[in-house]
């Protein structure tokens, strides 16, 4: 099973992210949309996995505390690639998410999990095989920021079911309740 842990995100940041895909369509000649259900946040790509390691995964994150993060997405932008560009939705510079990244990337490891060593890069996937008649500049895809508040973490499973890429939660670690929050 391919396995990934991801921020899932709530209708209404799925809905201007929709909307950014669509202004992003007034620009490119070809493309690949994700889909609505498949944009999410990745912090940790685990690979290909036998199923043991899927109950490996979820006791990594039982044991992972940390709070809800505020999260801007903001500003957009490519990755050049073979076939056609990926264009993504940035994640403003989050210090708690970087931390939170970093001790999970920390814990996978010490259970075993072989993750990749480039530098996190928070971004939402917008569209791959992109080819832009003209690229959008400035701040046309994304006119003003998203603001959210990420209360989970969740261990996720990728598979293709009838040549889609169909994204399936296999577990979620919810965010640990702040004293302002019970109060």
């Amino acid at each position: 099973m391919r396995l990934f842990i991801a921020i899932l995100f709530e209708d209404g940041v799925l809905d201007e992210l929709q909307a950014a895909q669509r202004r992003l369509l007034g620009f490119a000649a070809s493309q690949r949309l994700a889909r609505r259900e498949n944009l999410h946040l990745t912090l940790a790509f685990l690979g290909e996995q036998p199923p043991s390691r899927a109950a490996a995964a979820r006791r990594v994150l039982e044991g992972l505390e940390f709070s809800a993060l505020e999260l801007e997405i903001s500003g957009a932008g490519r990755f050049r690639r073979d076939g056609g560009e990926l264009w993504w939705a940035g994640i403003a510079r989050n210090a708690a998410l970087a931390a939170l990244q970093s001790e999970l990337s920390a814990r996978l490891r010490a259970a075993g999990f072989a993750l990749e060593e480039r530098e996190f890069r928070p971004h939402l996937t917008l569209a791959r095989q992109v080819v832009c008649r003209r690229p959008p500049e400035g701040e046309a895809l994304l006119p003003r920021p998203i603001r959210t508040r990420a209360g989970a973490v969740s261990l996720m499973e990728s598979r293709r079911e009838g040549g889609a890429l169909v994204y399936r939660e296999l577990f979620r670690r919810e965010a640990r309740a702040d004293k302002e929050e019970k109060a």
